[in-house]
Parts: C-alpha cells; structure tokens; sequence
C-alpha cells in the first residue's frame, strides 16, 4: 500500500510519537509512506524523522526522506503559509485550513504524478476528510479525543460558544463522513460515541510502547537518592503543579517522622524532575514553566532549568543528566524541550513516573516508563485506568483517599508506614493521594516490584507488532473494500 498520513504538527508530543510510529509500523511491513503536515523542523523532532543526509541545509525544508530500517518514509511540509492564529485568535479555524491545505497537497500527488495512494490516515483533524475521498482516497480518522468535548471542560464565554458552533458542527460532519474510524482509547470509545454515534463501534488502537526492541531494553538501576520524573508538555491542561504539591506534603511529612528513618531520609532528598515540550512558537509553554518556578520558590524548593533539546550523543545525554540529578542545592529541575536521549536517560535514572493530567485521553508517558521497568503514579481517570494495574504496576490517585487506601502498606516497611502516617488523614486532597503513593515509593523493593511488573504488562498489551498489525489490517480493509 501507498498511504498518505496528514497531521497538523509534526512535533513533540504524544500523538506526533503515535504519527511516526504508525509509519514506522507499516513501513517495516513494507509499505510506502508520505507524511504531509503544516509544520515541520528536522532539528525538532523525534529521531525517526531526522533528514537521512547530514546535508539538509534549511532548518526546515519543504520535503525530505528520512530512512528507517530497510526502507523509507517522506514527510511534506504543506499548508504551513497560512498562519497558525489571526491576531492570537481563530486558532481552531487556522489549524482547519492548514490541514485542508496539506490534504490538497495530497490530492494534487494523488492526480498529477505516478504516487497514486491507496488509503489516508488523518489524524485529529477531521475537516480535510472529504477533500481526500472527493479524489477516490479512502479514509482512517484517528481521533485522540472529541474536540468539542475539550472546549466544554474549557467553560467558554457566550462568544466563544457562538464561534465554536461551526466549528464543532463541521467536526461531527466530517467525522462521521470519515470510511472508518480509530480511537486511542476506550475511554475515547465512549466519549467519541456520546459526541458523534451512540451506536458506533470504533476500533481501539493503543498507542504502542515507543521503544523498537522492548525486549533488548534491559533493566537498569534508577538513581539514588529517588527522582519522581513528569514528562508531559508545559500545558495548563497537564495539571503539572499537583506535581509540586505533592512533593511539599511529602517533605513535610518526611520532616514530621518523629523518628528519621530510611523512608524519611530518601523522601528528603528526592528530587523531582519536569521534562516535556515547551514550544517557542506557543505562549502557554512559557507561561506554565514560568507559574511552575514560581510555585516552587513559593513552596521554598530550589529549581534549576537545563537546555538540553540539542543533545542526540547517548554519552553526553547521560552525563548531563547525571551531573543535573547530583546536584544537591536542587530539590526540582526543568528540562524544556529535552531530546529523545535525555529523556531516555531521565526514564532510567527516575524512581518513579509521575502522570498528573486528569482525565487524560490515553497518555503514552506511563508506557515509556513502564517498558523501562519504572511504575506510575497517576489520576484514576481517562486512558491510565487502561495502562495502570492499580497496586500492580503502579497506583492511581484520587482526592478523599486517606493512607488506609493504599494497596499493600500493611505489608510495607515499618518505614513506609510512619511517613504515610505523617500525611494528616483528613487532608482528602488529590496532592495528597499523590503524596502517599509517593511515599511508598520510597521503598526500593515496592517500586522495583512495581517496575517489573508494569514492563511484563506493557510487553504483553502495547508492543509495536500488536500495534502495527492491528493498523496494517485496518487499513487494508478500506483498500479492498
């Protein structure tokens, strides 16, 4: 087959990783693949995507090759002339029409040169659908999540509702047009049913564990003392601040311990780590990496901020995650935009995954972690509920929890238990529960228990070959049909 991927943004986040590993899947099944997206930088992006030549002089050009194993893909810049907002509004509208304008890149391939395609997978915007059937190309929508569901949960003004109503009505149109359609999650399932057809029954395609051999990935030791890592884009959507307040409750309870113990003494110590995208081009970014510092010197923990989005060398990757997490003046530190090797190394040297959005619609975090043999704590909402075993591989916070709710402390060290007792039960907080699950943590044997597990989970439901067989017969379906 000759498909043809359209994507708004090929960058950093969860659904570009499940763009290019969906290419990457059907290109070792070989299959040719173009990818067309408004926006595109070769040095800002997932190493899959990196130019195949070193000699690719404009940062970001029209069209490259990028190899992958045996085989190849391409990816087109197209629809990236029109803006991505007016004046910083219409962003809805904007990302529309750069998506259709790729999709008409893809039609004038499709009719006036020999790349004929047999099938499109659109991904998350729905509106340049019909632009691809119009010229006999079928088409897989893949929907992370209903977009009109997003802006409820927004609370919008009277105005916002009145430019929204268009908008949301093309949404349902073109969605429902689509020839078949995928879902990350069954919790997306269930949201795009009540949205779009109550009756509807979209394939569920988890995202895969990003790693190519998750059986070669050996089990290192995390580093001492504990790291509680968040990987997740600076978004207010992200709830990154109960990350910090988490980690206050615990030193406040660790410096509570009558008695100091070896729970207590690690709790002091722990650091944790923020890492994620945080584009230039989207205020937001700034402004949440901003909020976050200041909260953190509110709560009297010292931050520091590494640049680390150009490092690719795995030596060097390590060595500067080593000296940040060694640093003992830092309680918190920032890595804005770190590369795939850092975060690499950052999932290696973690204690832990800390996953704070709620109601998240899949999340591929916990899966990096997990095929690293590193557990989560997480919300008990949205796509973890699929990707966490509560108690097994990891624990899922909800507020009103107090620490007799917690799976195995009465088998936990004696440790463990006095600084979960220094938590106040009556504080049902969601930093709370966090702050708990934490502590537990702090036991070495539950959290390299925890890791194991979770990687035995992860292997079993979300590898690359489950993924990439289930797309592959998706898609075929559509071309035979």
């Amino acid at each position: 087959m000759r498909v043809a991927f359209v994507h708004p943004d090929l960058g950093l986040g969860g659904a570009e990783r499940l763009i290019v590993d969906a290419a990457c899947a059907l290109v070792r099944r070989h299959h040719e693949v173009w990818i067309f997206t408004p926006y595109f930088d070769p040095h800002r992006c997932f190493s899959e995507c990196t130019p195949a030549s070193s000699s690719v002089s404009s940062p970001t050009p029209p069209s490259h090759r990028v190899t992958y194993t045996a085989s190849s893909f391409f990816i087109q810049r197209a629809g990236g002339l029109w803006p991505r907002t007016i004046l910083n509004k219409a962003q809805a509208i904007c990302t529309y029409i750069r998506c259709c304008l790729a999709a008409l890149a893809v039609v004038a391939k499709h009719m006036f040169t020999d790349a004929k395609f047999d099938v499109a997978f659109v991904d998350s915007v729905s509106a340049c659908v019909p632009i691809l059937q119009l010229c006999g190309i079928p088409v897989l929508f893949y929907c992370h999540y209903p977009d009109t569901l997003l802006q409820r949960a927004a609370k919008p003004s009277l105005l916002r509702r009145v430019y929204r109503a268009p908008v949301d009505a093309l949404e349902k149109y073109t969605t429902r047009g689509a020839n078949a359609i995928a879902v990350n999650s069954e919790f997306t399932a269930r949201a795009y049913r009540l949205v779009f057809d109550k009756h509807a029954n979209p394939t569920v395609l988890y995202p895969p564990a990003p790693v190519s051999d998750a059986t070669t990935c050996a089990k290192t030791a995390p580093a001492n003392p504990p790291v509680l890592l968040s990987i997740n884009r600076f978004e207010g959507k992200k709830n990154l601040p109960l990350a910090l307040d988490a980690m206050r409750k615990l030193r406040s309870a660790a410096e509570d311990v009558p008695r100091k113990n070896s729970a207590a003494a690690r709790a002091l110590q722990t650091k944790l780590v923020f890492a994620g995208g945080c584009d230039a081009r989207v205020t937001e970014n700034a402004e949440q990496l901003c909020m976050l510092k200041l909260r953190a010197d509110h709560q009297h923990l010292v931050h520091d901020t590494v640049r680390t989005q150009h490092i690719e060398d795995e030596r060097e990757a390590a060595e500067t995650v080593r000296s940040a997490l060694n640093d003992t003046g830092t309680d918190v530190v920032f890595f804005p935009s770190c590369s795939d090797a850092v975060k690499r190394k950052l999932i290696d040297a973690c204690t832990c995954l800390v996953y704070t959005p709620e109601g998240e619609h899949f999340g591929i975090a916990p899966l990096e972690a997990a095929i690293a043999s590193r557990p989560t704590v997480a919300c008990a909402s949205g796509g973890p509920l699929e990707t966490i075993a509560h108690g097994t591989t990891g624990y899922l916070c909800e507020s009103g929890g107090g620490s007799s709710t917690l799976p195995g402390v009465d088998g936990a060290s004696v440790a463990v238990r006095e600084l979960t007792s220094c938590i106040p039960s009556e504080d049902a907080s969601l930093a709370a529960s966090f702050a708990r699950h934490y502590a537990c943590m702090m036991d070495e044997t539950v959290a390299s228990e925890l890791g194991t597990n979770a990687k035995k989970r992860c292997l079993s439901m979300f590898t690359r070959d489950a993924f990439g067989e289930r797309l592959e017969a998706a898609l075929s379906k559509l071309v035979v049909s």
